[in-house]
């Protein structure tokens, strides 16, 4: 069994690097795995690794690669693969379409359920990839072969109507845990379980896959029952548990098969053959046969959170669980043992899906484990069967089922509001992820060894570095910028379009605090991912002009304050200009001058002020034809500029003629489109510069 294992790992292992292998390197690797294979068959575990790479990369080889379009698109297909949020895979092909392959198609709602025949409209680019740290959006892609993806403008569902939500599930949770469909959700709800660390309940996972198994095989044990007495020697001894595998199968097909019910039903269906065959099912070997045979049927899922999570939360179950299970003991009363048994589950879960949380969601709610004794009973007892009854009853049963399902949501609602607190903020980059994971699997030895990597890998300080430290984040078309002075302050000046992406690389760094948070003027390119930062973590003070109310109400809720800058060349004290370009605030730092999105009439302001020569020069308004005219560059004299700007943007920025002034200049331009986030660090020893793509990093004398 142990070898078994050991290839079904192996061949996830394949899926994950067949992408690293272009061109003819994959075909010498598959032939050197193949061989490997050949030659390590009698040794057991080394043939088992052989083959299961092999197995993994042709799997991951075969998928065929998507097309390359640009510009206005129209497209039809299949939703294929698994959604993550509003993005999904739609298969194209046939008449019209350049070539058979997926699309990643991000919807302005939630993506269709896999098999969805849909129509989609909309603007086509290369994928993006995501801030250094982050799981890859790029990396995910290549999976599967996606080249292109698409901002939808319009997208339609052919064949299948979008119903709206019914008078009868007013908080729309009966709906979702039945079908997979959250549009009409609560949003006060869905808030409310995120930060009590019950969201799962959302979602159509591996317990409610269990929850309609269960009901099934009881069902199928009652009427086996019944038949034995009538037909002693017709009844066979599978049929309840067949009829729990295809009840669980049928509901997890009509909810579009997420991946999480694609493990729990697939896990289910291999324990009732194991023990109907009299074996010992081992959940461990199993799970990693699932994980195998999800990834050569769909590689993309492996780099999916809902894979993750799903797989993360059943080996912590198999793991710790039974562990912490053995502490409980065997002479206490029912309901003492089943409480102590429901905390375990809880506990073990939250420590298999650590590595995963802590990368992708930075979330951790402390009360839990208190939170799901009260959620997870009546969601199995209650809310999930009534939701099924209300979808296969008539009315005015139907009616009848949903009105307890919503009295027990609401109730579950209201019982859950003392844990209602702000989540803890655990992160990671992939390498942290991995340790967090390699500590755990130490903890089910060791546990004090592991348990304590696990503390060291969450609670490692920030690298303090000597100087000047400069991060322009690649944050699309729009701005943001670190900034750590020699003195150890740190500085956020912009934060880009409204996401969580600049809060969730500063705590991949581990910055909890700034002592300075600038917006430089209020266009949402440059305000929008600000304001997460204020509201979650330490911000000593933030500098406005002209704030407008959205940030004045997220400085009210932080309890920051909100000031006008301080020692900024520009905008003038006595003053404002109308224009919030003409507005935005111009910063000297050190070597830096941060010139906003000003235009050439203010650039002739700062020169008539006194402007002096700056090193890195971050260039005005994403490289627009209207700024960075060469009597401002004459002064500042930059031997280096970067240019903050999104791939393939609508306003074709950088312009043409402003790249020129600034080779002309002698200045060496950085492009964030092109070399992603560009970190510089200057010392009095030189200044060394790196970039999280194509440019090697390079270091430079004083």
């Amino acid at each position: 069994m142990q070898t078994v294992a050991i290839g079904m790992f192996s061949v996830v292992a394949g899926v994950l690097v067949a992408p690293l292998l272009p061109g003819s390197w994959g075909a010498w690797a598959s032939l050197a795995l193949g061989g490997l294979g050949l030659w390590g068959h009698r040794g057991g575990w080394l043939g088992s690794i052989g083959i299961g790479l092999l197995v993994g990369v042709v799997a991951s080889r075969t998928v065929p690669q998507g097309p390359e379009l640009t510009g206005w698109v129209s497209l039809r297909g299949v939703r294929v693969g698994a959604p993550q949020g509003r993005s999904g895979d739609v298969a194209v092909g046939g008449p019209g379409a350049p070539s058979i392959g997926r699309v990643r198609i991000r919807f302005r709602e939630r993506a269709p359920p896999a098999g969805a025949s849909v129509l989609v409209v909309g603007r086509a680019r290369p994928v993006r990839d995501a801030l250094p740290g982050a799981p890859s959006p790029l990396r995910a892609a290549r999976l599967v072969g996606v080249r292109t993806e698409v901002l939808a403008s319009r997208s339609a569902v052919i064949g299948a109507p979008m119903t709206a939500p019914s008078s009868n599930d007013p908080t729309g949770l009966l709906r979702a845990v039945t079908t997979g469909d959250r549009r009409g959700l609560d949003e006060a709800l869905v808030g409310r379980l995120r930060r009590t660390g019950t969201a799962h309940l959302l979602a159509i996972s591996g317990f409610h896959v269990s929850i309609v198994a269960g009901l099934a095989f009881a069902l199928g044990l009652v009427g086996h029952r019944a038949l034995a007495v009538r037909w002693p020697t017709g009844a066979p001894p599978w049929a309840p548990a067949g009829f729990a595998v295809l009840a669980a199968s049928i509901y997890a097909l009509g909810a579009g098969m997420p991946i999480s019910a694609q493990r729990a039903t697939l896990l289910l269906g291999l324990v009732m053959v194991g023990r109907l065959w009299g074996r010992t099912a081992r959940i461990l070997p199993i799970l990693m046969f699932v994980a195998a045979a999800v990834a050569m049927v769909d590689p993309g899922a492996l780099a999916t959170p809902s894979f993750q999570l799903s797989f993360g939360a059943v080996a912590g179950l198999a793991t710790f669980g039974v562990q912490l299970s053995n502490w409980i003991p065997p002479d206490v009363p029912w309901m003492v043992r089943w409480l102590g048994r429901s905390v375990v589950a809880s506990v073990a879960a939250t420590l298999g899906t650590l590595p995963a949380a802590a990368w992708w969601f930075q979330q951790l709610a402390p009360w839990s484990v208190v939170a799901n004794l009260i959620a997870v009973p009546v969601t199995g007892l209650v809310i999930v069967p009534a939701a099924g009854l209300a979808q296969l009853l008539p009315e005015p049963l139907a009616g009848g089922a949903a009105h307890v399902g919503t009295l027990a949501t609401r109730a579950v609602f209201w019982a859950l509001a003392p844990f209602d607190v702000t989540p803890w903020a655990p992160a990671v980059g992939p390498l942290g992820a991995a340790l967090l994971a390699g500590a755990l699997v130490i903890a089910v030895r060791r546990p004090w060894w592991g348990f304590g990597g696990v503390a060291a890998v969450l609670l490692w300080p920030a690298s303090e570095a000597a100087g000047w430290r400069f991060v322009f984040l690649d944050v699309g078309q729009g701005d943001a910028a670190f900034v750590q002075h020699p003195s150890g302050k740190r500085w956020l000046v912009d934060g880009g379009r409204p996401s969580f992406a600049v809060l969730q690389w500063l705590r991949r760094e581990r910055i909890r605090h700034l002592d300075v948070v600038v917006v430089t003027h209020s266009d949402a390119d440059h305000l929008g991912g600000t304001l997460p930062v204020i509201r979650s973590l330490s911000v000593d003070e933030v500098w406005a002009v002209n704030p407008p109310d959205a940030l004045i109400e997220a400085c009210t809720e932080a309890e920051v304050p909100l000031r006008r800058p301080r020692d900024a060349l520009w905008p003038p004290n006595d003053g404002v200009p109308r224009d919030d370009n003409d507005g935005s605030i111009v910063l000297s730092l050190g070597p830096l001058l941060l010139a906003a999105d000003i235009d050439a009439d203010i650039e002739a302001e700062l020169l008539d002020r006194g402007l002096s020569h700056h090193a890195w020069l971050k260039v005005a308004h994403h490289g627009s034809r209207s700024s960075t005219h060469s009597a401002f560059l004459e002064v500042v004299r930059p031997t280096h500029a970067v240019v903050s700007v999104g791939r393939d943007n609508r306003y074709g920025h950088p312009a043409p003629e402003v790249l020129d002034r600034l080779h002309s200049a002698h200045a060496e331009v950085w492009r964030t489109d092109l070399d992603g986030t560009v970190e510089v660090h200057v010392t009095p020893r030189g200044t060394v510069v790196q970039t999280s793509r194509n440019r090697a990093p390079r270091t430079r004398p004083p």
